[in-house]
């Protein structure tokens, strides 16, 4: 369940006004207050704005079991990954992730794929522009 009151908690605990947190997450103030006063839904966007600019993971914002993450890798507890245990990291935004070892397995298949399509299609431009270059100079 959605948590909006944790938002106003944060903007109080760090001393930040509404109207200058709009302005840095671009929502409109009404949103803010719809959302934190009414419990009025807010998008998916808007909420990841928001928790990137507290940097805190979205979960922060929902009644869950919320944990800093360990800092201590999870291989090096030495846990059983094929079990299917979940694997904690961070993300681009800085924000903390969970995975599974599976979930983790299917990303490294979909990126090495991803790689290989780069790699052929970079061959194929740079076998493009050398042809390119051949017959500008036959014409030369």
């Amino acid at each position: 369940m959605f948590k909006p009151q944790r938002i106003n908690e944060l903007l109080e605990e760090r001393r930040i006004k509404k109207v200058d947190f709009c302005e840095k997450v671009n929502i409109s103030a009404t949103t803010l207050n719809r959302t934190t006063e009414k419990g009025a839904e807010i998008g998916c966007i808007k909420l990841e704005r928001i928790a990137d600019f507290f940097q805190v993971p979205m979960d922060y914002f929902f009644e869950r079991d919320y944990k800093q993450p360990d800092s201590t890798n999870t291989i090096e507890k030495g846990m059983d990954l094929s079990s299917g245990n979940t694997i904690n990291g961070i993300n681009g935004n800085g924000n903390a992730i969970t995975m599974s070892y599976n979930d983790q397995q299917r990303e490294i298949e979909h990126l090495k794929v991803l790689l290989k399509e780069k790699e052929r299609m970079i061959q194929l431009l740079l076998h493009q522009q050398n042809i390119v270059l051949d017959n500008s100079e036959l014409i030369d």
